[in-house]
């Protein structure tokens, strides 16, 4: 019922009533400022936080980018220009944009009537919308195009820059289709302009970037190399360019790596930082060099479902190829000259490397095959095939994958030859072509149907999803396109499920997801997340060890995710037994090595175990990946100060009190002890004051303890007692 005006009217002299009464209150009983004693000195909070030894100024990068290359190696740089690699992440410039839009219409119109995506040129830039319809007016979110990730002919991402933060936009250019779709992993219908793109996203789409330690999306902005260039695979080129600057005469390529010269597993670490299971970091960002070892900067995922790897891991793949286990000598660039562009297939080059090593007439089956596809060997020993791991989200269908990539497993595939012959047989003309390549579908088909009805089995529905397309290319029989359907519906079904039980938890309804949770797992009784996030809340509800057992089975399906046992790890140190917890934070770092909150729980666990230096050393490995992780800071600092390193202790506590702003009173306090235990009084009084300024008014027990505190310290300074503040 609307409030009529002399409503209105009381309400807000009411309003004002409480507001006066509640300054009045604050006024009376907020604690007073501390009166300063004789001889004490305030130090101003830029002063009391200052580390120690300035920051370092912002080094050069040692990356250079491709134009200074291109001063002693024009030609080359040229031809490197057009390649895929290059192209990979770029600048959107006004001559693509025009292609983009003239290819496809500039609106995206979801499966939600009410919502779509408007792509359009200002000036020279790319803006991308969303437009939500209202009762009212329609609502707008739009950002401009900064960045272009893909140039291989399918999907074209695009993101933009909030200060230094890189962030994805929902909407990507389908190329083969022509139109605009949901970028990988947006669902179609939903606006999101806040998914950050990490660090590994950006170590395989770039050469060089600074990240910022400690964030999902910050980076240097000014030293960013885009593409995968030259130093990418050679080695920063600044002391390289500067030596043969200075010394043109040379003949020897110095100060940079030249991968030809490297052992064969070398070479291959160069590749794999991208083609392979790499997920996982072990470093920073970008500090891998061509002739390390990859396996001290990455941990390979050890999942090897295809539908489930980000990547396209072609390195696995050969590896189990008996050309790869027969030649020492093989690698990617037997095939591949990452130096210029590739046709489509790459098929002339790739077969010209199978003949180092095969004559054509060693084919058991060549005099069988047409004259027209003899030559045609790695269509059938490396076929190409639709990666299921990327799918878009279109308007009119789901999950539908688009990339096409050879298959690196050299060697004899069940449908390929089947594949090679009916597409043959179809180009050619007469009844007896069309008989045989008409059983030949249907004999493709029962193999795909087969395939994706023992995926279905294995819970696999994404990748069954994929076999059941190929059936229906071959045999749109309404059975089929029933399969089909089936395998997408359990496959968003269960997305939704996961989505609406994570919104629950974040709603606090904390019953109604553990019985969403309860409803994914009856879809797919593996899905690791599903019992992670179930085992925590039965745990929380007092069922422990029905809680416990699927926090176990996390790792059991999915020996790549670290959940399971850091939660684990979590409840055993909270119930004390810290060596069960050690346990299993030792076995979740394994499976995220670079990560700084199992690092710090993990400095909780050992210290619980009164192993202070193994306390000390996760810590420090925490601020190493975050450096500005206050509760690491602070934890370092109470360590070093109970241990008489006061001046350490109290560069982690200004450190502490920087990250936080100086608003957390336990922070400030922590840092006035360690001051005061330093002999650094006057700071210390400083600190506690500004301790008592961020103390919230409603805790009489922290302003009490800030109070005594105080006092102590200035007894201990030797300054003249004063009445205590009262809160």
């Amino acid at each position: 019922m609307p409030i009529q005006p002399n409503g209105s009217r009381r309400l807000i002299v009411a309003i004002t009533v409480i507001a006066i009464a509640g300054a009045a209150y604050w006024l009376l009983t907020r604690p007073s400022e501390p009166v300063p004693r004789r001889g004490e000195t305030r130090i101003p909070v830029e002063q009391l936080l200052a580390p120690s030894t300035p920051a370092p100024a912002p080094q050069t990068s040692d990356y250079v980018g491709i134009s200074v290359c291109a001063e002693c190696h024009a030609e080359r740089v040229d031809e490197f220009r057009a390649t895929n690699h290059f192209r990979t992440s770029r600048l959107p410039v006004p001559a693509e944009i025009d292609s983009l839009l003239a290819g496809a219409t500039g609106v995206f119109q979801t499966r939600d009537p009410r919502l779509r995506f408007e792509m359009r040129k200002e000036g020279e830039h790319l803006i991308q919308s969303a437009v939500m319809q209202s009762d009212s007016s329609p609502l707008r979110r739009s950002e401009r195009v900064e960045l272009i990730y893909g140039a291989g002919g399918v999907d074209e991402i695009h993101m933009y820059w909030k200060a230094d933060r890189l962030f994805q936009l929902p909407v990507a250019y389908l190329h083969p289709l022509q139109q605009w779709g949901n970028a990988p992993g947006y669902i179609d219908g939903t606006v999101n302009f806040d998914r950050p793109v990490p660090p590994r996203c950006l170590e395989c789409h770039a050469t060089y970037v600074e990240h910022h330690r400690g964030t999902d999306n910050g980076y240097r902005r000014d030293n960013l190399v885009l593409g995968v260039s030259c130093e990418r695979c050679h080695g920063p080129g600044r002391g390289h360019a500067e030596f043969h600057r200075t010394h043109p005469d040379a003949v020897e390529a110095r100060k940079i790596v030249h991968p030809g010269t490297l052992e064969r597993e070398q070479q291959l670490a160069i590749c794999s930082q991208c083609h392979s299971n790499a997920a996982k970091p072990k470093t920073g960002a970008f500090e891998y060099r061509p002739g390390l070892s990859l396996e001290d900067y990455y941990r390979d995922d050890l999942k090897s479902l295809p539908e489930t790897s980000h990547t396209a891991n072609q390195i696995e793949a050969l590896r189990l190829s008996q050309c790869f286990l027969n030649s020492p000598k093989l690698t990617c660039t037997t095939c591949h000259d990452p130096h210029v562009p590739e046709g489509p297939g790459n098929s002339a080059s790739a077969v010209r490397s199978c003949l180092q090593c095969h004559a054509p007439e060693a084919c058991r089956e060549r005099e069988s095959l047409p004259l027209e596809v003899r030559e045609r060997c790695i269509d059938c020993h490396m076929p190409v095939r639709r990666a299921a791991n990327i799918s878009f989200d279109l308007a009119d269908d789901e999950y539908v994958p688009l990339i096409e990539r050879r298959e690196h497993r050299v060697g004899i595939h069940e449908t390929a030859q089947q594949e090679l012959l009916l597409e043959w047989r179809r180009n050619q003309t007469g009844d007896e072509h069309r008989e045989i390549a008409d059983q030949l579908a249907r004999e493709l088909a029962d193999r795909y149907r087969a395939e994706g009805d023992a995926l279905r089995a294995e819970f696999r529905f994404e990748a069954a999803a994929g076999a059941y397309r190929e059936v229906c290319r071959l045999d749109p029989d309404p059975e089929n396109l029933v399969r089909l359907e089936q395998a997408l519906g359990t496959t968003r079904t269960l997305h939704a499920t996961l989505r609406e039980a994570e919104i629950l938890v974040q709603q606090q309804r904390l019953v109604e997801a553990i019985d969403r949770y309860r409803s994914a797992l009856a879809l797919h009784p593996r899905q690791a997340e599903a019992h992670g996030r179930l085992g925590t809340l039965l745990v929380n509800d007092g069922r422990r060890e029905e809680g416990i057992a699927h926090l176990k089975l996390v790792a059991e399906y999915d020996p790549d995710n670290s959940y399971g046992d850091a939660m684990l790890g979590w409840i055993h140190y909270l119930e004390r037994d810290f060596t069960t917890s050690d346990q299993h934070y030792r076995q979740a770092h394994e499976r995220e090595p670079w990560s700084a909150q199992l690092h710090y729980q993990h400095g909780l666990v050992r210290l619980g175990m009164n192993d202070r230096q193994g306390a000390e050393e996760h810590w420090n490995q925490t601020l190493e990946i975050h450096p500005a992780h206050s509760e690491a800071a602070i934890a370092l600092c109470e360590l070093l100060r109970q241990a008489g390193r006061h001046d350490e202790a109290i560069e982690w506590g200004k450190l502490a009190a920087r990250s936080t702003s100086a608003r957390d009173p336990e922070i400030l306090a922590a840092l006035a002890q360690a001051f005061a235990d330093g002999g650094r009084f006057e700071y210390a009084l400083s600190a506690i004051d500004v301790a008592q300024a961020a103390a919230p008014l409603n805790q009489p027990r922290l302003w009490a303890r800030l109070r005594e505190l105080r006092e102590e310290f200035a007894r201990r300074a030797g300054l003249e007692p004063h009445a205590a503040n009262r809160p």
